[in-house]
Parts: structure tokens; sequence; C-alpha cells
């Protein structure tokens, strides 16, 4: 008999939970949409033999779909719940599946923050709807912008017969012939992390970091944000000046204190911590020696210098005058800080200057970064621009949500 930490469990990774009527399951038919209580942004849960195990993050390793896993803590506070029902399977519990391999607890030990499982799926290929257990359809991961929620497109059905059912509808299905509701696909090379409440946060944040800045100096009385967006590191590249110069900082919190909440933390043995898992026996298996060097790098505690964000300041811009001036920058972070504290404790130190924007590649350029634009009313050529990756404030996402 094989010991208990040698059996093979169903490790699966879930996009998100919701519910379907039987009278919606019977009629469910190609191009339906179905949504899921989960916002883009909130990392996905990760279950081995039913039981929650970790959070996730989606990741395309190699053109085949992945999840990095994280420690952020999140809730499913949005998420409904059925009423009272006249029928036991009136409403049915539904989820969409972004991924499901079979591993071992043993496979599974030396996981943890970073880890890499390849879930041996090309990152085009369907997800699966999920009812009461049960496979019923497959179909394209999709974001639906007027409930800032995700979930699928149907593709295919599998083995529905329509039924006699009371009419009941449950709130996660839609008939895009008789709803309008704007439905956009999932580009998980280019996936939105952010919702439309950290954006709003975002902005409410750095408005308190402009009030700091104006407090300090007069050259800053008629700047405003004028924009807070998503987008990946190559896009700021592209959208700023050539020209720009970079002030590069890192940005860690403070210890261990959040405003909502605390953010898990645990010492990583350096030796017992594992980089990357997958299926030994997948036909989509990639070759380890892939991943040795990312093992290597985390081991080494080089994941540190992710933390990591940037300044970009326009050529007539004040912050071009304090290049040079340390007290200054101390002044800048110490603003950033106190602006941060309705979230969390956040510290913020300058490290270096890049004198254009390519020299200040922090993170790879399909990284997605939260972009702050600072402009001058008077003058709008003349700004500045603060960046975070999100592998750098991944820990407080949820607090912005």
């Amino acid at each position: 008999m094989n010991s208990v930490f040698e059996e093979k469990g169903n490790l699966d990774v879930l996009i998100g939970h919701g519910f379907l009527s039987a009278f919606e399951l019977s009629a469910l038919k190609k191009g339906d949409v179905v949504q899921v209580a989960r916002r883009p942004g909130i990392p996905y849960s990760i279950y081995f033999n039913d039981s929650f195990l970790c959070y996730g993050d989606a990741v395309v390793i190699d053109e085949m779909r992945g999840v990095r896993v994280t420690e952020s803590l999140t809730n499913d506070h949005h998420a409904h719940r059925p009423g009272i029902t006249d029928d036991v399977i009136e409403l049915l519990p539904a989820k969409i599946r972004f991924g499901s391999i079979r591993l071992s607890l043993q496979e599974l030990q030396g996981v943890s923050t970073g880890t890499i499982i390849n879930l041996g799926k090309k990152g085009g290929d369907d997800v699966e709807l999920i009812v009461a257990g049960l496979v019923v359809a497959s179909g394209k991961v999709v974001y639906l912008s007027a409930h800032d929620n995700m979930g699928m497109r149907i593709s295919d059905v599998y083995g529905i017969e329509a039924g006699q059912f009371d009419v009941r509808t449950s709130g996660y299905h839609f008939d895009p012939e008789q709803t309008k509701i704007e439905v956009a696909e999932y580009d998980f090379l280019r996936p939105d992390k952010f919702t439309r409440d950290a954006i709003e946060k975002t902005k409410n944040i750095h408005e308190t970091f402009l009030m700091n800045l104006r407090a300090m100096s007069r050259d800053f009385k008629d700047y405003q944000v004028s924009r807070v967006d998503q987008m990946a590191f190559h896009e700021f590249v592209d959208e700023v000046e050539s020209d720009a110069v970079c002030m590069i900082g890192e940005c860690f919190s403070g210890p261990g204190r959040q405003k909502h909440g605390s953010v898990r933390s645990k010492a990583r043995s350096t030796s017992d911590f594992t980089a990357f898992v997958q299926e030994e026996d997948s036909p989509l298996a990639l070759d380890p020696e892939y991943f040795r060097k990312y093992g290597e790098w985390v081991r080494e505690g080089d994941i540190g210098r992710l933390r990591q964000f940037l300044i970009s300041f326009e050529k007539e811009c004040p912050l071009e005058f304090s290049e040079q001036d340390p007290q200054f920058h101390e002044t800048i972070m110490t603003s950033l800080r106190n602006a941060w504290k309705s979230v969390a404790d956040l510290s913020f130190t300058h490290t270096s200057i890049a004198t254009n924007p390519q020299e200040a590649k922090i993170v790879p350029d399909n990284d997605m970064i939260l972009f702050v634009k600072f402009e001058d009313s008077r003058n709008p050529g003349r700004g500045f621009v603060i960046v975070y990756p999100y592998i750098s404030i991944e820990p407080i996402v949820a607090f912005l949500q």
C-alpha cells in the first residue's frame, strides 16, 4: 500500500464560484455567458482534493498555462448566496475551473510563495464550467465590465437536455441574445490585475501624495492626478518620452502591519523551496531545466529586488531639479509613505537614477504595472509618472479592492 503522501489527488485552480438554476442549466447553449463572483486581480483559489490550499496568480510559461503561488489574502465577501428554495436543485453550485492536474502530497512539499505550477494546458485552451460537481460546458474566459467580474463564454455544452423546470434566474447566467452586456475575452498575456475599485483607491492615495508635494513646494500647486491605469511595462516605455529620467526605488511592507488585515508571511527555508511543479507524465510537461535558474534566483533572495517602483519625469518638471538632491528624494519617499498609510504601512527608499526608460527596466516587458500620471494643468506636456509593478505591490492589492 502506498503512503498517503504518495497517493495522487486532484489539484484544481478555480477562477471563481457562482450558481445556476436548474432552468438555466437545462437551457445552456453555445454563446451564453456565465459569470462568477471573482474580480480581475483577485488571486485564484487552489484546491487539493476539494480542500482549500492557497491562492495563485495566472501565468503563461512558454505558451503553457500555469499558476504562481501567492500568499495574498482575499475573501469572497461580494459572492452571492442562494436564497430559500423550494427544491434542492433549484439553484446549483457552479464554478469555473482554470486547470486541474494530478499530484501527490509529496510532490507538493516545498511549494510556497513564488512556486509555479504547470497546469498542462496551452494558454489559450478552454476552461471548464462545473455544476454540482459535473463538467457541463467549456469555453473562453471573459471579463464582464459592467459587473467588474470574470466569467466564461460557452463554446461547447455536454450532455444537457432541456427539462421541465420553473423559470428561475440566478444572476450569474446571461443570454447575449436577450441581455445586452459588454463582454471582452480575457487576455492572459496581458491580464487586468486591478479592479475599478483598486484604481479609484489608488487615485485617492496619490491625490493625498500630491497635497503633500504642494505643501512642500509651490512648483506643484497646479499639478493634478490626470490618469490612473494598468498596462504592460513595455506600454509605459512606449508612452513616455525617450529621454525621460527615471528615479528608481524600492517599496516594502512595514513590520506586518496593514490597515485592513495582515499579509501572511513566513521565513522560507532555501533548501526546501520548490520552484516548479507539474505532472511528470503529462504530454505537455516542460523541461525542468527551463526553471532551474528561476529556482536559484528565488533561493538566493533576488526575489526581494522585485519590490521596486519608479518615478519618471520629463524636462522642466520640478522633479528634474531634485535629481541630485538626497534630501528632496527623502521628502518624496516620506510623502509617498504617508499617502499610502490609509491602506498599508509601506517603506519607500530611493536607490538609483536611470537616464531613460529603457535603462529603468525593473520588470519584464509584459509584466503588468499600475500607472499614475501627474500633469501641470497650465502645461499638459509637463509632468511625471509613478509606476508600481503588480509583483511589487501584490501583497497589498487585496486591500485596494
